[in-house]
């Protein structure tokens, strides 16, 4: 007997339900916005009973923490990272101190910490706040014991955090203690707030709550619903900690042991990573007036009623500035420094009735009625967004030097603001910038910038933002091009522009110079022999040889030949007498029978100093050796990127009318080697060779410069 026909005998192989794709249709339709909604509704309730059982206020920690708490509800935010509890990156920010918490804390005896994850316990929760709690008590509760190697007290989960991972944990805190110690943070006004230690209680859906007939949070040291809860006490009864102030930390989700797609819509943590998910839809919004009717529209009516509500929310912002003062956040205990959302200023005209002087970060063109309003004190710094927005920041803000010394004036009344698109980010590096550099210990104006700058002095600065505005969040890359600028050779600003070294030409005509001004030196001699006018450029013949044919990825022998202009123009960044722009065009003839138009474009810099190198150990600290160095460009042509090379000269040939240099370049895998030849102060022209290697590269190009 034959068998009965099958599905899969009727259709096509290629139409046949794949499980696979079938299981991933599944999990994106539990994940839909609107499951994660509703989702949140229910363990915001939870959220909520915890807030009802324990009497203590709720704090979220961002950004996930605000999908849980009602807007009324929420007391403040907190900033607790999850990759500071990652077993093996332990760590106590000094970026994010939250001293905002302990304020929270002190006022209310405690507070209730609130997160979520798609997995299990965040470990914000179960490893950062501890730690966090463990150095805040040894700072301001010191130990009595008399041995200074006795361990530093610690309170961990024990069904989360292993015993090795504790002894891991715990022998770092001394070293944590001591960067933080190096902050000098406000211990006294803290402890005047704060009359007990600080201690972590984990609250999960598994666990009983006061008024429970089984007590309350889950302890540290013993089992679950015993240790450190607040058993016995009835409901309405406020649970009471005589000994130390409560840091209640809940996890808002319920565990989920398999897949969401089982769980009948509910989903794990969908607060998370809600910029994936939420389609600009934010915490506040949701939480607004029309939260019912967020959680009643279907899926397919969800992208076009969300689009609605952000829509309205940035016509709100943009009224609430139009008028009023401008909120924004001191950066106590410098008075005299602010900072803001960009869109807290732009376009008004009467921001000058607030503040003396703006500083604005964002890739908008300059705001107009900015500068009028302001009356010139206002500074346009050009940066993108994300992490090239930091990177364009390192080029940038050199100008606040200048800006700050000539448009900010000095006085206790006076108010700079500087802002950016978030208010969040590239605004507060600035604003360290110029606490560093024009802030003293007291926070009042320097009348010339610091120049005794450490990475612990840094530290120090960004203490005092982070404890006056805790919602900053500076990148990395942020931190990193403020290090850089602060860090980079940087003179005491004059009071007007350097002019740049004269040409042999100019140098002829003018007159003898007195004995009182500086003398020019070979390398400045040099360097200003260098510069052209359009009508008498450089000519300059290059020739390529190349060792590696192109048949095995080579780059191809051949010639170019053009024309160079150095054009003079103002240094773009302190610590530099001179500048010039250098161009070059010309054709390129490859011996493959290729003929193309080349240009290239580097920005040429002369900086001052002495003249020759010191005996290692010899150097006077802020001494910075004279020389040239040379620098990409960005797409415009003319703004400085980043470093291409610094020639390191090596001394004068023929009775010193020859200088040579040498410099390296290294690009990925590939290496540049240079070799300059300056002859007779530039008259006898110029010889530039590279030596470049690399697995693809293996060539040298010798440029010669004539005229």
């Amino acid at each position: 007997m034959s068998r009965p026909i099958q599905t899969s005998d009727i259709i096509f192989p290629e139409l046949s339900t794949d499980f696979s794709t079938t299981l991933s249709s599944l999990k994106r339709a539990t994940l839909s916005i609107s499951n994660r909604l509703r989702s949140i509704s229910e363990d915001a309730e939870f959220v909520c009973a915890v807030a009802d059982a324990y009497r203590r206020p709720l704090v979220a920690n961002e950004r996930c923490g605000s999908w849980y708490i009602p807007l009324e509800r929420k007391a403040a935010s907190a900033y607790f990272k999850s990759t500071d509890g990652h077993t093996g990156e332990w760590s106590f920010s000094l970026r994010r101190l939250n001293i905002q918490v302990l304020e929270v804390v002190g006022a209310n005896d405690g507070c209730i910490i609130v997160d979520s994850t798609r997995r299990g316990m965040p470990d914000a929760l179960s490893k950062t706040v501890p730690i966090w709690c463990a150095i805040w008590n040894a700072l301001l509760f010191p130990s009595s014991s008399p041995d200074p190697s006795d361990p530093i007290p610690i309170h961990l989960p024990p069904t989360t955090v292993s015993a090795s991972e504790r002894a891991q944990i715990t022998s770092r805190l001394p070293t944590f203690l001591a960067a933080a110690r190096a902050l000098n943070l406000p211990l006294d006004r803290l402890r005047a707030q704060l009359k007990k230690p600080l201690r972590p209680l984990w609250v999960t859906r598994d666990s009983p709550l006061p008024g429970d007939d089984e007590g309350a949070a889950e302890g540290t040291e013993g089992t679950e619903g015993t240790e450190g809860g607040a058993g016995g006490e009835g409901a309405g009864v406020i649970p009471s900690f005589p000994d130390f102030h409560p840091v209640i930390l809940c996890t808002a989700s319920r565990r989920v042991p398999g897949g969401e797609v089982s769980e009948g819509g509910y989903v794990q943590g969908a607060g998370d990573d809600s910029e994936g998910w939420a389609r600009g839809l934010t915490a506040p919004l949701f939480w607004g007036e029309r939260r019912d009717e967020l959680l009643r529209a279907s899926e397919a009516e969800l992208p076009e009623l969300i689009a609605e509500l952000v829509k309205e929310a940035s016509f709100s912002f943009a009224g609430a500035s139009a008028g009023g003062s401008v909120d924004a956040v001191q950066l106590a205990p410098a008075g005299w420094v602010w900072v803001c959302a960009a869109g807290a200023l732009r376009g008004r005209e009467d921001a000058g009735q607030q503040f003396d002087a703006v500083v604005e970060c964002g890739d908008a063109p300059p705001d107009e009625a900015l500068a009028k309003g302001l009356k010139g004190r206002y500074l346009h710094l050009k940066c993108g967004t994300g992490k090239l927005g930091s990177r364009d920041l390192r080029n940038e803000i050199a100008k606040i030097e200048e800006f700050v010394l000539r448009r900010v004036p000095e006085g206790g009344a006076r108010k700079l603001a500087i802002c950016c698109q978030t208010g969040k980010d590239l605004s507060v590096g600035v604003a360290l910038a110029v606490l560093c550099l024009y802030a003293d210990e007291e926070g009042q104006r320097l009348t010339n910038p610091n120049d005794a700058i450490t990475k612990d002095f840094i530290r120090q600065r960004l203490s005092w933002i982070m404890t006056a505005y805790p919602a900053a969040s500076p990148s990395r890359a942020t931190l990193q091009s403020v290090n850089a600028f602060l860090f980079s050779p940087r003179e005491k600003f004059p009071l007007h522009s350097p002019p740049l070294p004269l040409t042999p030409a100019a140098a002829a005509a003018a007159p003898p110079p007195s004995s009182t001004e500086k003398q020019m030196t070979p390398l400045s001699k040099t360097f200003a022999s260098l510069t052209t006018t359009t009508a008498n450029p450089w000519t300059l013949a290059r020739t390529l040889t190349s060792h590696l044919p192109p048949s095995s990825g080579g780059t191809p022998s051949g010639s170019f030949a053009g024309t160079a202009t150095f054009a003079p123009r103002a240094p773009t960044a302190p610590g530099y007498a001179a500048e010039c722009l250098y161009a070059e065009e010309g054709v390129l003839r490859t011996e493959t029978g290729l003929e193309v138009a080349a240009r290239r474009r580097y920005v040429w810099r002369y900086r001052e100093g002495r003249m020759e190198k010191k005996e290692a150990g010899k150097e006077e600290e802020g001494e910075q050796e004279e020389g040239i160095s040379i620098w990409f460009v960005k797409e415009d042509g003319e703004s400085v990127d980043y470093l291409f090379l610094d020639m390191e000269f090596q001394g004068g040939e023929g009775g010193g009318k020859k200088l040579r240099a040498k410099g390296r370049h290294p690009c990925g895998r590939d290496m540049y080697d240079a070799e300059f030849v300056f002859g007779g102060g530039g008259e006898q022209g110029m010889v530039v060779t590279y030596v470049v290697k690399g697995p693809k590269k293996d060539y040298i190009s010798e440029t010669r410069y004539t005229r």
